[in-house]
């Protein structure tokens, strides 16, 4: 049962992260689910797979 758990909970973040497709909307999700704002940005310019370089327009 864990197995399908982690299974469906990698699917559901799959669907949320295609709805939110602008980079812009995706780093503002992410900010409001309670990541801090550094990380949320560069998460947003890699597909949440790895740490990304880019800092947050100024």
């Amino acid at each position: 049962m864990e197995e399908l758990d982690s299974w469906i909970n990698r699917k559901l973040r799959c669907l949320l992260w295609r709805q939110w497709k602008r980079p812009y909307t995706r780093a503002k999700m992410l900010m409001r689910a309670g990541l801090k704002e550094k990380r949320a940005w560069n998460q947003h310019v890699t597909n949440g797979a790895h740490g990304g370089t880019r800092e947050p327009p100024i």
